[in-house]
């Protein structure tokens, strides 16, 4: 998973789209809800993709939100350790 994450973060359109998610539902209750929505899917199917607890899947979801902020400043030495560090956390066996 997280190398397959590493190249959504060369996909910019779809970067600023989650951006803006994020910006826009600190106002909007809509926009707010279909984010808490879609995050809660996102984390069920980690979970039954990995087989990953709570704990590790909070670690691989906070490390992709750490590389989004990256990718936006385009820090691209930072953004390769940093899939590197998601592969590690996806792997419940690590």
């Amino acid at each position: 998973m997280g190398r397959a994450y590493k190249s959504l973060l060369d996909d910019k359109a779809t970067l600023q789209m989650q951006l803006q998610m994020w910006a826009a539902a600190c106002h909007d209750d809509e926009v707010r809800q279909l984010a808490r929505d879609r995050v809660s899917g996102l984390w069920r199917q980690v979970m039954r993709l990995s087989g990953a607890d709570d704990q590790r899947v909070m670690q691989f979801l906070a490390a992709g939100m750490l590389l989004n902020v990256m990718a936006a400043m385009d820090l691209p030495r930072i953004r390769e350790q940093l899939g590197e560090a998601l592969t590690g956390l996806s792997d419940p066996s690590a």
